[in-house]
């Protein structure tokens, strides 16, 4: 897990959690850039943006697919597609 701790001049604002996804990504770190700039683009705070960001790239990654024999990739669309339905 990692612990990312925010802090201003009073002390501890904020602590997120995040459980570690398992696997070598291609990606990662672009998609969570790419998200926090667009966030702040949409008038997030910064904290606000990177937490966001962070929320997206574990969802990202969780929904990662293999393309060929490399490394997993995530996949930024999960949230568009329609669920597998189970017969």
């Amino acid at each position: 897990m990692t612990w990312p701790i925010r802090f201003n001049e009073t002390g501890v604002v904020r602590q997120d959690k995040w459980q570690r996804i398992s696997g070598s990504f291609s990606g990662a770190g672009a998609t969570l850039s790419a998200t926090i700039a667009a966030m702040l683009a949409n008038g997030l705070d910064v904290p606000e943006a990177v937490f966001e960001a962070q929320e997206f790239t574990v969802a990202a990654l969780a929904n990662a697919q293999r393309l060929g024999m490399g490394k997993l990739v995530p996949d930024r669309y999960f949230w568009a597609r329609e669920p597998d339905v189970k017969q």
